[in-house]
């Protein structure tokens, strides 16, 4: 009997810690009959299921979970007084609130045997606050916070979702083209909000189909599952394209970015073995189409990748160059027919490479107008141009020194306080200076460029098309742009003197150019019949070979000095 009392106590002593901490725990802890009916909940219990003391007791525990939750349960109940060695698991539930409210919750079962019969116990805990945190996170992970698209690790997750079940897929992937500029010049919350806006364009382009994410930086990636046609990617590219390039309104300022396109094509034009040698693909023609001047679209193929590798390596050693000033500006006389007076000259880039020489531009310029340098080299030749032009005019022999633009040059916004600086720093005429943009820069170019160049042409500077003939702008820009001059590519007079075609193009162009009140002067004179057929068609200046090849600024003053002098134009 002592023994009995003993062993009675003990156990009383054990329940009522027990008790204690079930009423600390944060967890709901409850104890249920044979029937399944609460015989025992802990404090946190209550306030978990919204069950008040007097309404708790010998409620069905089946009522705290949704239907399907309480049929998993009642299975691991059967399954524990089925096996002995039964030693459960962790169920994931829906349980419910007093009101109704439904909450995702975790849940421990134990079951045991009393004289009355089979018991179980459970314990709960409310995992709302992890399952919303671990949202969170994933969200974090896969989306970007400030457009609320997904981001580049989501795209890539779903480029490998495409490769492992081995369907064909196309990416687009867009770089706005003068994201930078904007966003220096309105600030960060401007940028933020075009940012915005272009992927809401975006989206909206393409459709529901496809899948768009921002990349980061000022890109965006589409990607789209079950079709490799070229057809189609050119058709939605070109319509996302002429979307983009449709003003952003941000802050009351009318922005104008655009963007260039980089189209992979798989299987179609290549296969990959991993999203991101996909994604990097995309990269290397989206730099295809800035490098062609922007605001178009280029296809990826194999070949790409050598060629990005190379290109790389010349866009270092060229920072090396402009570092040690290895860039050197050569001069080709422009020469009045008439009198064979030089009555201006053409600044033409060089590069003195340390071991190769002395580099023309094709080994070089089209890496150089498609990376970062082309806006501080771009600036460095027109300072450079307005410093040789005023040292002649200071030596009595004035001329107009023509220089080339980049197309990031117009399309940056500071092309105007470039010239302006310049002309200033070298006390330079406006008039002594043109400025010369090829047709197909200009055809890269929203309206929004044409402001500044009036501006400067207002001031006195000249405003020439290079190489007019050979690309494809309409005859409106001729009427749009603020020019001085045309200039006639020397595709036009290599055979003049034998094509009858070329000397009807000539002469359309002067006939064009007298309308308008526009200069023109023909480039690549080799002979002197070319010059007598210009003569006769009525063109007045002329560049090429037959006058003076490039050269640098002290044997240019040396050709001006044994000439007459020369009239400036």
């Amino acid at each position: 009997m002592a023994m009995d009392q003993l062993e009675r106590h003990q156990l009383g002593r054990l329940g009522r810690a027990a008790v204690a901490l079930a009423e600390k725990t944060p967890d709901a802890m409850l104890a249920m009959d044979a029937d399944g009916r609460i015989r025992f909940r802990n404090r946190a219990a209550e306030e978990m299921f919204g069950m008040d003391g007097a309404g708790a007791a010998g409620r069905l525990f089946s009522s705290l979970l949704t239907a399907r939750s309480w049929s998993a349960v009642a299975g691991e109940l059967a399954k524990a007084r089925e096996n002995p060695r039964w030693k459960g698991r962790v169920l994931r539930v829906e349980a419910c609130r007093g009101g109704g409210e439904t909450f995702p919750a975790e849940m421990s079962l134990a079951v045991w045997r009393e004289d009355e019969g089979d018991r179980f116990g459970v314990i709960v805990r409310d995992v709302t606050r992890r399952d919303s945190d671990r949202e969170r996170l994933r969200y974090l992970t896969h989306f970007d916070q400030l457009t609320g698209l997904p981001n580049r690790t989501r795209f890539l997750e779903r480029i490998e979702e495409e490769l492992r079940g081995g369907r064909a897929f196309t990416i687009l992937k867009l770089g706005l083209d003068r994201f930078k500029e904007i966003n220096a010049s309105l600030g960060l919350a401007a940028g933020d909000a075009l940012l915005r806006r272009a992927g809401e364009r975006i989206a909206e382009a393409v459709g529901p189909d496809a899948f768009v994410a921002r990349l980061g930086a000022d890109e965006f990636g589409v990607l789209w599952s079950g079709s490799d046609d070229p057809m189609r990617a050119r058709t939605v590219g070109e319509y996302v394209l002429s979307v983009l390039t449709q003003p952003f309104d941000v802050e009351g300022t009318s922005c104008h970015v655009g963007a260039s396109m980089g189209v992979v094509l798989s299987p179609a034009l290549a296969r990959f073995d991993t999203a991101d040698a996909a994604l990097k693909s995309g990269l290397l023609a989206l730099h295809e189409a800035k490098k062609a001047g922007g605001r178009r679209m280029a296809l990826f193929r194999p070949q790409h990748g050598e060629e990005m590798i190379e290109r790389r390596k010349v866009e270092e050693e060229l920072h090396e160059a402009f570092a040690r000033r290895e860039f050197e500006l050569l001069y080709q006389p422009q020469v009045r027919l008439r009198d064979r007076r030089i009555v201006g000259a053409e600044a033409l880039i060089r590069w003195r490479h340390p071991v190769r020489g002395l580099l023309s531009p094709t080994s070089f310029l089209h890496v150089l107008e498609a990376s970062e340098l082309a806006g501080p080299v771009g600036g460095w030749v027109i300072a450079e141009g307005c410093a040789f032009a005023a040292e002649l005019m200071h030596a009595g022999k004035p001329l107009r020194i023509g220089v080339n633009l980049f197309g990031t040059q117009l399309r940056d916004g500071k092309l105007a306080d470039v010239v302006t600086r310049s002309l200033a720093a070298s006390a330079l005429p406006a008039h002594l200076l043109e400025l010369e943009i090829t047709e197909t820069t200009v055809l890269g170019l929203d309206g929004e460029m044409i402001g500044p160049l009036r501006q400067l042409r207002a001031m006195g500077v000249g405003i020439a098309f290079d190489d007019y003939g050979t690309g494809y702008a309409s005859l409106s820009l001729l009427k749009r742009y603020p020019l001085t001059r045309l200039k006639i590519d020397r595709e036009f007079v290599q055979n003049l003197e034998s094509d009858p075609s070329d000397v009807a193009i000539i002469k359309a162009v002067l006939a064009m150019a007298n309308a308008l009140d526009l200069n023109v002067i023909a480039e690549g004179m080799e002979s002197e019949t070319q010059v007598a057929v210009l003569e006769k068609l009525g063109c007045r200046e002329a560049q090429g070979y037959l006058f003076g090849k490039p050269v640098d600024r002290h044997a240019f003053r040396r050709m001006l000095l044994g000439t007459a002098t020369p009239a400036a134009a």
